[in-house]
């Protein structure tokens, strides 16, 4: 709500400086820099992949997609024509608005807060308040994204009203996540169970094409590439389907 994600201020980035970022070989320039979901380099292919010849809302589509369209081909046989754009994207002048809207109405609700509810509630938590109250996603709502993001800074207008009563080591630092190291264990303990699932369990029997499951595999365990995301995907995929048949048998 107070634009605390990297990517809005891409899709600031985008509305500006759209027209170069189509024209410079991004790819060479960065290929020399680290690899990893967080790693400057990617998340400036991001950025040059998001500034491709695609609407607003396709814009942000490759923002927060896990595979490429070519990926996803590649990966799995016979699929249906790949999302271009995203569903219930609002039509806002405001890139940045419209992007944190869509997230509001979608990712808010359907993954962040159904995984808080379930561990703060695990515990006897309540962590939504006061950040869900209504009043103040109204205001936050209607706030254009120069107020709430002045500067290009990430929660700068949150960062701002909340000084006078925090530490600035509270207010001025990072944004902080809650990943796990998924990504590691994948190289070390959480291998095998790449093995079980990916190459050797339900996925390549049904369609998915094992040389491309064994590339995403040997490339992120000899640390050639980071695909903690994508990997993570499948084999959450893998796992559910090994439920799903279960549970009709």
């Amino acid at each position: 709500m107070f634009g605390g994600y990297d990517r809005y201020r891409a899709m600031q980035l985008l509305a500006r400086h759209r027209w170069w970022l189509r024209h410079v070989p991004v790819q060479q320039v960065i290929s020399p820099l680290a690899d990893s979901p967080r790693s400057l380099r990617n998340r400036l292919l991001r950025l040059a992949h998001a500034g491709g010849p695609v609407e607003t809302a396709g814009q942000y589509l490759r923002m927060i997609e896990i595979f490429k369209s070519d990926q996803i081909h590649r990966l799995v046989s016979n699929t249906e024509p790949i999302f271009e754009s995203l569903q219930g994207w609002s039509a806002e002048h405001d890139p940045v608005h419209a992007a944190m809207r869509w997230d509001l109405t979608h990712y808010l609700p359907y993954d962040l807060l159904r995984k808080v509810d379930r561990a703060s509630m695990a515990v006897a938590l309540e962590v939504r308040c006061p950040m869900l109250d209504t009043s103040v996603c109204d205001l936050a709502g209607h706030l254009p994204a120069h107020v709430l993001m002045p500067g290009g800074h990430s929660k700068g207008l949150l960062r701002e009203a909340t000084a006078r009563y925090l530490p600035a080591s509270i207010t001025q630092q990072s944004k902080r996540g809650f990943a796990l190291p998924i990504g590691r264990w994948f190289r070390s303990s959480l291998q095998s169970t790449l093995q079980n699932y990916l190459l050797d369990g339900r996925l390549s029997k049904l369609g998915f094409h094992k040389p491309e499951l064994e590339a995403l595999v040997h490339e992120h365990t000899l640390a050639q590439a980071d695909h903690t995301h994508r990997l993570f995907a499948l084999l959450t995929l893998a796992l559910w389907l090994d439920w799903l048949m279960e549970s009709n048998t």
